[in-house]
């Protein structure tokens, strides 16, 4: 028990800004970031011991996201209702649909592929690898990815053209198994 929690204390300590910087970019609100990254350590230290170390800073990052989207979707139904606007069948269905076993498992089946993308994708390709955690998971601007990489901006579009290209054909299948 010391050492899972000697690790997770390494891991809060390297990652935690980073998770604030997450949340807070998307929700413009300390507090409300606070508590998105309490949420993805308590997530990562139920889990820690199936995620490789690798994999760690990616999965915390989308855990963020992920957390965050779900607190803003559940912050509008919160406003809708104190508006007293008139939607409470459609708004009753979306909080009791949120938590349904179907979409408990769309996001476990999303998970796993991500897992796997991000796996397959590492060892294919490093540079795509850094370059669809950069954009497609952290969400971070393209100008700035292509500097600290020291590429030109059509450079790195290039690549990402490429890397896309090649989830979609590898993974496109998978893909929409989960949206379904």
């Amino acid at each position: 028990m010391d050492i899972k929690n000697n690790k997770f204390n390494r891991i809060y300590e390297d990652y935690k800004k980073l998770i604030m910087k997450v949340a807070a970019n998307r929700l413009r609100c300390y507090d409300a970031a606070q508590e998105i990254c309490q949420i993805t350590f308590m997530e990562y230290y139920i889990k820690m011991e199936t995620i490789e170390e690798e994999f760690i800073k990616p999965w915390l990052m989308l855990v963020a996201r992920n957390t965050t989207i779900d607190y803003l979707r559940k912050r509008n139904v919160r406003l809708l209702r104190q508006e007293g606007i008139e939607a409470a069948e459609v708004i009753d269905y979306e909080v009791v649909y949120d938590h349904s076993a179907e979409r408990i498992v769309r996001k476990i089946m999303s998970t796993e592929l991500v897992y796997s993308i991000l796996y397959e994708l590492k060892a294919l390709n490093p540079i795509w690898y850094e370059l669809i955690v950069n954009i497609g998971i952290l969400d971070r601007q393209q100008v700035i990815v292509a500097r600290e990489m020291n590429i030109t901006l059509s450079v790195l579009r290039a690549r990402l053209y490429r890397a896309r290209c090649w989830l979609r054909e590898r993974f496109g299948d998978d893909y929409e198994l989960c949206k379904q």
